[in-house]
């Protein structure tokens, strides 16, 4: 036995940071080992297929996919094509109409042997529980599966999910079972993903939660709704199943709104934009000029989209798909606000030249704002839009549900008010008009980030950070 136990070790060694991929190598040498097989002329044949092996170990087709690969760079097997299967004294396994053969594995009587040993072996150590009888009918959930535009999506069960962003995978070897990826959940770093299968009504679908995701979803916690974010929203929960999703950087040219998440948060997200290159001025002139001649339709946004990031912390609700050369690629096609940390105050219609002389006087006067007001964290940034536009960021004390925080009278009036105290004290600096644009006071909405734009009447400008808090 020490030649296959001593790669059979070496294969749980090489895993054991990969909880699923080990888990899955040790249930393929279990089943190896165990497997319906047939013996002929000193060699042992098998047949298995990789979507048999995510079932049995109960991980997502990559970590079985892993699992096998590892394998069998390790063990000493031998692949052969169906054709050569009844040539070499083997029956093949009788299959329906439009079924499909798994792989075809042969052994050595003696490795097999040895495989059987080490299997045993694995059992009596607690390195592998063979699964009982019923273990295929616990924990599985109904899943709503929807025909989408080019594939199969489902209504994630584990979020509110009013759009399908779950991803239907069907396995090639096994039309009845398949996994799904839901775009919207994160379990780590990773997205959540679930076994599926046909219920036995042959019509409907269940979902099942992978190893590491039940795991992680027995930890969740109820989130009261009128009250500050916690549980699976706060900053040190990212990682569970249904976490918010970040900051969202957005791009609005004529095909709409194109959003993306940002590395980091708010702040961070900011002064990175305020260092715009060269290239970022040399579009913004060639697009001003495309716009001047009316070479197209004269809509600036065709050459220069505008730059924006999101006031709340947001999670895709739906996705749409397009080709990448051979590769089919997914990318959000709306957002949904799931934390408000931040709020904005949107001054326009500024008469904003004083401004140009006493930027460090308004800043001292915001973060004095953001220190004294107990509902702040003492955290901000100030962005010159355009020149008569200045938009306030501030960050919240404590982070809150956006849809109750909004809906609160006292939260609009509190924020009415700040905006009215920004305008006050430009007026005081010199500034005249300005008005509060209180349609940013709700969840999903967006700002501007710093950049190139280009002005309705085709002039570039660059949007700059007057100052902000340290992060």
């Amino acid at each position: 036995m020490a030649k296959v136990a001593d790669s059979a070790l070496s294969i749980i060694a090489e895993t054991s940071s990969r909880p699923a991929v080990s888990i899955a190598c040790r249930a393929l040498l279990w089943r190896l080992a165990t497997h319906p097989h047939q013996l002929h002329d000193g060699q042992v044949y098998v047949e298995l297929s990789i979507g048999y092996l995510q079932r049995l170990a109960e991980v997502s087709y990559g970590s079985a996919n892993s699992a096998w690969h590892i394998t069998s760079s390790r063990l000493p097997w031998h692949p052969i094509h169906r054709n050569k299967i009844e040539r070499l004294g083997f029956m093949p396994r009788q299959i329906r109409k439009g079924g499909k053969w798994g792989q075809h594995l042969l052994f050595e009587e003696g490795v097999h042997q040895q495989l059987q040993e080490f299997a045993e072996w694995m059992i009596v150590n607690g390195l592998w529980y063979p699964p009982s009888p019923d273990i295929s009918e616990v924990d599985w959930t109904p899943l709503r599966v929807v025909r989408g535009r080019n594939r199969l999506v489902a209504h994630c069960p584990w979020h509110e999910d009013n759009t399908p962003s779950m991803l239907i995978n069907i396995n090639q070897d096994d039309p009845r079972t398949g996994y799904g990826v839901c775009m919207a959940c994160h379990v780590g770093a990773k997205r959540l993903s679930a076994f599926i299968r046909l219920s036995h009504d042959g019509v409907s679908w269940e979902a099942r939660l992978s190893r590491a995701a039940k795991s992680a979803a027995e930890n969740l916690q109820p989130v009261n709704s009128y009250s500050p974010i916690d549980g699976i929203h706060n900053q040190g929960a990212l990682g569970k199943v249904g976490s918010p999703g970040r900051v969202v950087l957005g791009r609005l040219s004529p095909a709409g709104l194109v959003g993306d998440y940002a590395k980091g948060g708010l702040l961070e997200t900011l002064k990175w934009a305020d260092r715009c290159g060269e290239a970022a001025e040399r579009r913004a002139y060639s697009a001003s000029a495309y716009y001047a001649t009316g070479w197209h339709d004269n809509t600036p946004t065709t050459f220069l989209p505008d730059r924006l990031v999101s006031v709340s912390e947001m999670r895709a609700s739906s996705w749409r798909s397009f080709q990448r050369g051979q590769r089919e690629v997914f990318v959000p096609s709306r957002f949904k606000a799931t934390r408000q940390r931040w709020v904005l105050m949107d001054l326009d219609n500024l008469d904003r030249t004083p401004i140009m002389y006493g930027k460090r006087k308004f800043i001292s006067w915001v973060a004095a704002v953001a220190e004294r007001d107990n509902k702040l964290s003492g955290k901000f940034a100030s962005v010159r839009t355009s020149p008569n536009g200045i938009q306030i960021w501030y960050e919240l004390a404590n982070p809150k549900d956006p849809e109750p925080f909004f809906r609160s009278w006292r939260t609009r009036k509190w924020l009415n008010d700040l905006g009215k105290g920004s305008l006050d004290y430009l007026g005081e600096m010199g500034c005249t008009g300005g008005i509060v644009d209180q349609s940013a006071f709700a969840g999903g909405r967006f700002g501007r980030r710093p950049g190139w734009r280009l002005l309705d009447w085709g002039e570039p400008y660059r949007v700059s950070l007057i100052g902000s808090s340290t992060p």
